[in-house]
């Protein structure tokens, strides 16, 4: 959502007589940027403050992301930059920010050298060191002091909100728009019953509320281009309460399959039992003993109720006329809608194989 950009500057003290940066535009979604930025100086302060510390398997030094800074840290960098760090930079005035003249509110991280992102996992040990990534994550967040973080967005991770949003935008959606999105708001009816799961899972507080990181897609980890082992997890804007399952999900979404999110050949939006498998080995030993057995067992619910809410969530964007997502090509959020849909109804429907393969590890 935000507009991101890589900067180069001559720093003749810098290796190769460069240095880059990551200049991040706030997307206008955000709309409290200091209390969003104070909240990611308190999350990556926190962090770093952990990452000597291991969960799990003891591999903590690739899988936290951290500032080094803290507030209030002075005009430059502090501790200087780490590979295993996301390291924000701070203005003259120790502000972690700056605000232009249109008001809007820019940031900047140093930009990790030696490092990749992935959009598609290719095997099954790819999945698993991702889910070591994002389990870690999760393991050094468990005791952030209070207070506790503020929504960033509202209502980000509520099936039922988002099943709200969905039929309001039926409402005003154009003709050809709801000719063409038929399929997928059928298959949407058809999923209706994780909405009202959800539902009944929050109104017993089924599940611990913790400090999760909200958009555990693949994409949100950096790489190393030499070892293919985590550096860090990126993008903490949504960085706020939530339920732990939700992170699983999200990643179980982005890594099961062999296709990609917007892919036009449902026949690849298959949830493969094996990367399911690497997700929830990796992810459960890194939370270690943080989670609870409740959590456990819902993992695969998780996965379905977070590859529906963003199918949904696509869906809702197409009717709306694309104001939301950032597409490349015409239709690209109905394509996005749909290869969501049917990954989360192959999800469903093989549910109690998936929860029975699961079983054996947990």
């Amino acid at each position: 959502m935000n507009d991101t950009f890589l900067a180069t500057y001559r720093d003749e003290s810098a290796p190769g007589g460069r240095r880059r940066y990551i200049h991040q535009r706030l997307a206008t979604v955000f709309r409290d940027p200091p209390t969003l930025m104070t909240s990611i100086e308190r999350v990556t302060a926190h962090l770093a403050s952990r990452a000597g510390s291991g969960s799990g398997s003891g591999s903590g030094a690739w899988a936290g992301a951290g500032a080094g800074s803290g507030a209030g840290a002075g005009a430059t960098q502090d501790a200087g930059p780490s590979r295993h760090v996301l390291h924000l930079l701070h203005t003259p005035d120790g502000a972690p920010y700056t605000v232009d003249k249109e008001g809007r509110t820019w940031r900047t991280y140093d930009f990790i050298e030696g490092s990749h992102s992935l959009e598609i996992a290719t095997t099954p040990l790819e999945v698993e060191r991702a889910a070591r990534a994002f389990g870690s994550f999760l393991a050094r967040l468990s005791d952030l002091p209070e207070p506790r973080l503020p929504e960033t967005i509202e209502h980000f991770h509520d099936l039922g909100w988002r099943w709200k949003q969905l039929v309001a935008a039926l409402d005003h959606s154009e003709r050809r728009r709801l000719a063409r999105a038929k399929e997928a708001l059928d298959s949407a009816l058809g999923l209706h019953g994780l909405v009202t799961a959800w539902q009944t899972l929050a109104r017993q507080a089924a599940f611990p509320v913790r400090p999760t990181h909200n958009d555990c897609k693949l994409n949100n980890i950096l790489f190393d281009n030499s070892t293919g082992q985590p550096l860090c997890v990126i993008d903490l804007d949504t960085v706020m309460p939530g339920w732990a399952i939700c992170d699983f999900g999200d990643l179980v979404r982005t890594t099961v399959s062999s296709g990609t999110e917007d892919a036009t050949s449902l026949a690849a939006m298959h949830a493969e039992a094996v990367r399911l498998e690497a997700a929830a080995i990796g992810f459960t030993y890194e939370c270690g003993n943080m989670l609870t057995s409740n959590e456990k067992e819902h993992l695969v619910f998780g996965a379905q109720a977070m590859t529906f809410e963003v199918g949904i969530r696509f869906l809702t964007d197409y009717l709306s006329g694309d104001v939301y997502f950032h597409t490349e090509r015409p239709e690209q959020n109905l394509d996005r809608a749909r290869a969501q849909l049917a990954l989360a109804e192959d999800l469903v429907d093989r549910q109690p194989e998936l929860e029975a393969r699961l079983a054996r590890h947990l």
